[in-house]
């Protein structure tokens, strides 16, 4: 409330105030992104959204201006600066976004097909929606399983689709041991030709197994994604 208020004594920014050039420094876009939230302006917010999204280009908006902006947004929440409702509108509005241009881009029914899931204790969804959107936008046809996905119901979907490769995000929370565990069981179960992708704030710190790729970016994730909807042999 005493940030709305402050926002409001030095007078409200319009969105359609704010430059369109591509070289806006991405900390402006970023605190544009907030002041709105706070004020749980939709349509300012989705305007801010799609106008980033055109005039940097996909990759270059997930990676440079959608992950900044979720890093200030926790870093924010986390310091008591901005509240649950603001922190839950942005990531709202951000999934709904995303969702909406991976589905607009996602290939036929006949394009080699990707299952993307959260491992077990995984919650947030945003960074799987990031990498449903590099993947489609790369040719595959994507399998979106979503939050907490049970194993065995990840294998069932590579399974009942003939998915090319599995993309699993990894929890930050849960104990290296256990994600070591998750990831063999994922791996033990996929057939061998399958690929498993495993990104995700937890990835780096367990023990991936044999015949997996660690997504360290969204590039990666891309270039996976291409040679499998170019039928060629996973790197």
């Amino acid at each position: 409330v005493d940030a709305i208020n402050a926002m409001q004594a030095n007078g409200l920014k319009s969105v359609e105030t704010i430059g369109p050039e591509i070289d806006e420094p991405v900390a402006e876009v970023v605190e544009d992104l907030i002041h709105f939230s706070l004020r749980l302006d939709t349509e300012s917010v989705d305007r801010l959204l799609e106008r980033g999204w055109r005039n940097r280009g996909p990759m270059d908006f997930m990676s440079h201006l959608a992950g900044p902006l979720l890093v200030e947004v926790g870093t924010r929440w986390a310091r008591g600066e901005i509240g649950v409702a603001t922190e839950h509108f942005i990531s709202e509005r951000l999934r709904d976004f995303l969702s909406t241009r991976w589905r607009a881009a996602n290939a036929s029914a006949q394009a080699a097909k990707v299952v993307c899931a959260c491992l077990p204790g995984e919650r947030h969804v945003i960074g799987l929606h990031l990498a449903a959107v590099a993947a489609a936008l790369a040719g595959v046809h994507v399998v979106f399983l979503g939050a907490d996905t049970p194993i065995r119901d990840i294998l069932s979907a590579v399974d009942r689709v003939g998915a090319k490769a599995g993309a699993v995000s990894v929890a930050g929370g849960a104990s290296t041991d256990l994600l070591t565990h998750q990831l063999k069981v994922v791996r033990r179960g996929l057939p061998r030709q399958v690929s498993l992708w495993i990104g995700g704030t937890g990835a780096g710190a367990a023990v991936l197994p044999e015949r997996s790729e660690y997504l360290h970016n969204l590039e990666r994730l891309q270039t996976l994604a291409s040679r499998l909807a170019e039928d060629r042999t996973p790197l």
